[in-house]
């Protein structure tokens, strides 16, 4: 046993178990780094979003930008894809000065890295005024 200054006992770890927790902290962070650069495994996320459409949009405008959307998610690896249209709505307050749009949630899965690229696409359409993506385990 050791002592130390303050007279209290302390009892070190053995070298062994030292070398072990050392090794999983190693193991550990490689883990993280390879994740995050895309080297380790892909999870998949559930979503839910809800995208409010341009009210200049007709019938046919607003079915050629979901199948746009829709395409876009499977190829960016997107599965289990459910298409619940909500019609045309009233909003509670304007958006980019419009009083109405129309509603279409999205219910599929992606990779989390991937779901930045599916909202720049969305950001960059002019057709497609709001989108609310959510996980559902954080609902």
């Amino acid at each position: 046993m050791l002592r130390l200054s303050r007279g209290s006992n302390f009892a070190p770890r053995s070298f062994l178990s030292s070398a072990l927790v050392l090794r999983s902290n190693t193991v550990r962070r490689k883990l993280t780094v390879d994740k995050i650069q895309g080297k380790g495994e892909s999870y998949m996320t559930e979503y839910e979003m809800v995208t409010l459409f341009h009210p200049r949009l007709d019938e046919d405008g607003v079915t050629e930008i979901s199948e746009w959307l829709q395409q876009r998610i499977a190829e960016l690896g997107g599965e289990n894809m459910e298409v619940q249209p909500w019609g045309r709505r009233s909003l509670a307050y304007p958006v980019e000065k419009q009083t109405e749009a129309t509603y279409i949630q999205y219910d599929f899965s992606l990779e989390g890295s991937q779901m930045v690229s599916l909202t720049r696409a969305m950001q960059l359409n002019e057709d497609i005024l709001r989108q609310l993506p959510i996980r559902k385990q954080d609902r």
